[in-house]
């Protein structure tokens, strides 16, 4: 018997695939032979519009794929891929929307370090994070905490924060941001990456960096390395972010211009997408940025998942 494939879409793929231009592309998953798969992340980003995504994810027989190591915070490579009640799967992912916005809330020092909101200072920064963070974390705890409970689970949220935000404060934002930009712009400049194969990419940016960040990164990171030990839950996506910090793609706005944030948010939800897909056979994607930052993450770390790049018509 043959083996079905299980195809992972970027998000842009099933956006697209809800216009009617775009039924060619609808019925050429429907009637290959082969399953499509869909996760938290795409959850997360199909809340808006949910009702549309539902009808689609249940016309396409989308398999809801999970990290079964996830509880014990380890990345476990073979995926459990469940048949599921679609529709309530969006209404309970609903109730924790609050998490992924304070999720995408703390990522602004972040952004900030690495050279976004240049307008702001890093204590400006940490404040109005803290302070949405908190408000966020707050309703949370309120929606999903036993009443004799919260106070205490409230004040050590507070806590953290107050203990994160000394630590990003004592890192001096121009200079950390100078570096970030010395290293992009050396990495890119004359477009070295144009010619060169998935893993070559990720060698020479390695290649750019002082002698002692590239031995620590290599020696944690060496090529294969997802064959040769054991992951955590969320490594490969730092290691796919770790790629586009240090310039695999074109920032395109990342840090500048509006909804800054935003588009921030949405390069480190596609490193999250990079990582499911890593226990799919294929990755596909309109977006030509995610195709290659996906194709180095993966072949680079020793996945055999394949990369395509939807071209439009």
């Amino acid at each position: 018997m043959k083996q079905q494939l299980v195809l992972y879409l970027d998000n842009c793929v099933y956006s697209k695939m809800l216009e009617p231009e775009f039924d060619w592309l609808l019925n050429a998953f429907l009637a290959g032979d082969n399953r499509v798969a869909f996760s938290d992340v795409h959850l997360e980003e199909m809340q808006d519009n949910s009702a549309n995504y539902a009808r689609l994810l249940q016309r396409l027989d989308a398999l809801f794929i999970r990290n079964p190591g996830a509880l014990h915070g380890e990345y476990h490579p073979i995926c459990s891929f469940d048949e599921c009640d679609i529709e309530r799967r969006f209404i309970e992912h609903a109730d924790f929307r609050t998490a992924n916005q304070a999720f995408c809330a703390m990522l602004a020092p972040m952004q900030h370090l690495l050279g976004g909101q240049k307008d702001a200072s890093i204590s400006e920064i940490l404040e109005d994070t803290n302070s949405e963070v908190s408000g966020l974390l707050s309703q949370l705890v309120g929606d999903h905490v036993d009443k004799s409970s919260r106070s205490a689970v409230r004040e050590k949220i507070k806590a953290v924060l107050a203990d994160s935000s000394k630590k990003l404060a004592s890192i001096d934002a121009e200079e950390s941001r100078l570096l970030v930009e010395t290293q992009f712009q050396g990495a890119r400049h004359g477009d070295p990456m144009r010619d060169m194969d998935p893993t070559e990419k990720v060698a020479h940016l390695f290649s750019t960096l002082d002698e002692e960040s590239r031995d620590e990164i290599e020696e944690k990171y060496p090529l294969h390395f997802a064959t040769k030990r054991p992951l955590a839950s969320g490594e490969l996506t730092v290691f796919s972010f770790l790629l586009f910090t240090l310039g695999l793609t074109k920032r395109k706005g990342k840090f500048s211009g509006t909804r800054q944030l935003q588009k921030f948010a949405a390069e480190f939800k596609d490193a999250m997408h990079i990582e499911d897909a890593s226990r799919c056979d294929c990755f596909f994607t309109f977006d030509e940025d995610a195709s290659r930052l996906a194709a180095s993450t993966l072949s680079y770390a020793g996945f055999p998942t394949q990369v395509v790049h939807l071209a439009r018509r």
